[in-house]
């Protein structure tokens, strides 16, 4: 579940929708589609389910070209899909290959269509953390498996940290990373409120053995592009996936 949660109105709706059939990449609920290859990319816990469910492991050659088309390098600073009334791109780097991409975000909440789209939200997240408040980072993390030479299991970080205040200021810093060195990952422990309890407990990256959590493979399968109305319907039904704003504003009224 997204620490940063946001609460959208029908106009933004049809904001995001409008990104959804414009950009190459295309978000609904728990798909990812890359109109440039045709793929459609999910999330599966083991690769059995996915295979039953006709999708294929994703290899790293396919999620390289995946990075490529939701950020190219040759975008000149720009997001594909990203048209903020307001704010924008700060800064943007890429490796250039499709291993990794970064870019960092301000805008403000006071408009509909102020948050970036990001390639990991239809997937969900394993690792969350963060202390409401204004200004405090609430970070996702989702840590997933494709396919390396001799198909084994290679990870992809996705990382959205996103901060804001009560007076309308909101800003992020978003990357993946496939096959993360170790000093990308956060130091932690990391501190997260627990809103069920009100206690504050720790998170980290890695299991007790030492292994990076992961929350299951990033699978592909290949099928024909849906029409524009297809991906609005479909835009509609993703808007829940968007749900940030809450936590860094809870409790404050002047946050909207």
């Amino acid at each position: 579940m997204n620490k940063f949660v946001q609460v959208l109105g029908g106009g933004a709706a049809l904001a995001i929708c409008a990104v959804s059939a414009n950009a190459e990449i295309s978000y609904s609920p728990n798909t990812v589609f890359d109109t440039e290859s045709g793929l459609y990319w999910r999330l599966f816990e083991t690769l059995e389910e996915g295979r039953s469910a006709g999708f294929s492991w994703a290899s790293v050659a396919q999620t390289a070209d995946l990075f490529l088309h939701y950020a190219p390098p040759d975008a000149e600073g720009t997001l594909p899909g990203y048209e903020p009334d307001w704010g924008g791109i700060v800064s943007y780097t890429t490796s250039g290959d499709g291993m990794s991409y970064a870019f960092s975000w301000e805008s403000s909440y006071d408009f509909e269509n102020y948050l970036p789209p990001v390639l990991s939200d239809p997937f969900g997240y394993n690792i969350s953390y963060g202390i409401p408040g204004p200004h405090s980072p609430m970070t996702d993390v989702l840590i997933a498996q494709v396919s390396g030479d001799n198909h084994q299991a290679v990870p992809v970080l996705f990382r959205d940290a996103t901060q804001a205040d009560q007076y309308g200021s909101a800003a992020g810093e978003v990357e993946g990373i496939i096959d993360p060195p170790p000093e990308s990952i956060d130091v932690c422990p990391c501190y997260d409120y627990d809103y069920s309890d009100g206690e504050i407990k720790t998170i980290d990256y890695y299991d007790a053995d030492g292994t990076l959590k992961t929350a299951g493979y990033l699978m592909v399968s290949s099928v024909p592009e849906p029409s524009h109305h297809v991906l609005f319907l479909a835009g509609i039904a993703g808007i829940a996936l968007r749900r940030k704003l809450g936590n860094v504003c809870r409790g404050r009224p002047a946050c909207r």
